[in-house]
């Protein structure tokens, strides 16, 4: 997270920087006071909330980046393996709050119930 955190405050000035952390992983605490309370007051502070959602988003990402690209030649276990770790690198990032290590935990069951050949539904 740190490393992450410091890639991204090198390459943007530091309010620009500080709202980036906030969206991907629900960290405000870079943020200008005055910042967020204007987002408080806006009604968009919601965004800087990390959830489920966004580990649905970045499944499929992941999915389009297995069909779409030489991944797909992988075999079954690679491209579990490589989408674990996407996961759970990203679950790491954000803290493993509940709503993340469930999302992950949907997301990698219904993946590998996928790669057997059972029938899936999310819903």
């Amino acid at each position: 997270r740190t490393r992450v955190q410091s890639r991204i405050y090198a390459g943007m000035d530091k309010d620009a920087a500080a709202v980036t952390m906030a969206i991907l992983t629900g960290d405000t605490s870079g943020m200008d006071e005055g910042l967020l309370e204007n987002m408080r007051r806006g009604g968009i502070a919601h965004i800087f909330a990390v959830s489920g959602l966004h580990v649905g988003a970045l499944y499929a990402f992941c999915l389009l980046l297995l069909r779409k690209t030489k991944l797909k030649s992988l075999p079954k276990a690679g491209r579990f393996c490589f989408l674990a770790v996407l996961l759970l690198f990203y679950g790491s990032i954000c803290g493993f709050s509940p709503s993340i290590v469930r999302a992950i935990i949907l997301c990698l069951v219904g993946y590998a119930a996928r790669l057997l050949a059972s029938s899936v539904d999310f819903l």
